[in-house]
């Protein structure tokens, strides 16, 4: 028995990150070889109000590079004789990585999308992430072979673990929520197009807008989430004329993530880079087709489904494939095709499973 202790850290903000580190810590906390601690650093109280309360799990009310906030980790990390730690954020692995160089601890970073290529930055990731991580998870191919090029950091150092999600066709549908959004944005008859996510330009959502004006109006798409580019997005959606075939939801809680997919046909993820989207696994989870930007991991998703890729700089080809999925045989194929490829590659236990295997060997 290792009986390793585990510190979960991450900033107090919800992301894909986030969701996937709560995931694990919620597979491994029961796990007799562990015992397993979870922070979040930040004056918010987002990620506070998502968890129920737990003993295992603590909030420093901070800025992270608050210098009272650096003693109590450290305190934090001695007192409870922490010998692995574990983060899933920009900020938290440079942080860490710095800190590590004092205090000694096995260090996990967990990298789930590209980092910002500024000159300074990269050399300082070089020289920490070489100097103090003991190993490097990744969620994508595409993501190890960057910090390769890009870090020179060495390969027996990086383990590729694909994200996974609970399988959300099991969960409970809210059909009062389900009725209203159908209602609300008269749904009934329209082919739906779904996007989940932050409302930012990595996410490249003006080319949803571009593309929904060129389309069947039987076609329109739901846009949830929150961000910076909210009033950007609605108001370039009035100018093109298309308040009736693009919708924008807002930020909704993950319980009724399945619910929002229930009333959608497509998923569809036009960004300029990803790691491996949760919300794209989630969507495959409830058998829907989903169409993905032939970019950083997702093709590492589309497991013999290629098609369903598409360059982001071919409007005509995006229309094409939306327009594709319309036909009822070739939708049900890929709706089939994609769960087997959920069940076999991208389910939580998987996932939690090969970061046990990587917690055992450390």
């Amino acid at each position: 028995m290792n009986n390793n202790k585990i510190l979960f850290i991450h900033p107090n903000y919800y992301s894909g990150g986030a969701q996937v580190m709560i995931n694990i810590f919620n597979q491994l906390k029961d796990n007799s070889d562990f015992s397993c601690y979870m922070m979040f650093v930040g004056k918010s109280n987002y990620i506070q109000n998502l968890l129920n309360p737990s003993r295992e799990i603590i909030y420093y009310k901070y800025d992270l590079l608050n210098p009272i906030f650096l003693v109590k980790l450290t305190n934090y990390i001695l007192k409870h004789k922490i010998n692995i730690i574990y983060t899933h954020s920009p900020a938290t692995h440079l942080l860490l990585s710095f800190m590590n160089i004092f205090l000694r601890k096995k260090l996990v970073l967990h990298i789930h999308g590209d980092f910002d290529t500024n000159y300074i930055k990269v050399i300082f990731r070089k020289m920490l992430f070489n100097l103090s991580a003991s190993k490097i998870i990744v969620v994508s191919k595409d993501l190890r072979n960057s910090l390769i090029n890009i870090y020179n950091i060495k390969h027996d150092k990086i383990i590729v673990v694909h994200n996974g999600v609970k399988d959300l066709s099991k969960e409970p549908i809210d059909y009062f929520l389900k009725n209203k959004l159908i209602q609300k944005y008269n749904l009934n008859d329209k082919f739906v197009l779904l996007f989940i996510g932050r409302l930012v330009k990595i996410k490249n959502l003006d080319l949803l807008i571009n593309v929904s004006s060129k389309l069947d109006d039987d076609i329109v798409f739901l846009i949830v989430g929150d961000g910076i580019l909210k009033n950007e997005l609605n108001l370039k959606i009035n100018n093109m004329n298309v308040p009736k075939k693009v919708f924008l939801l807002g930020f909704l809680e993950n319980d009724k993530i399945n619910t929002i997919l229930s009333i959608s046909d497509v998923f569809i993820l036009p960004s300029f880079h990803e790691g491996i989207s949760i919300s794209a696994l989630e969507a495959i989870s409830m058998s829907k087709p989903v169409l993905l930007s032939n970019v950083g991991g997702n093709p590492e998703i589309l497991i013999n489904n290629e098609d369903l890729l598409f360059n982001i700089n071919n409007e005509a080809e995006i229309i094409k494939k939306i327009n594709n999925l319309k036909d009822e045989y070739y939708y049900s194929e890929k709706a089939t095709q994609l769960y087997r490829v959920f069940l076999e590659n991208f389910n939580i236990e998987n996932n939690a499973n090969n970061i046990e295997q990587i917690f055992n060997k450390m």
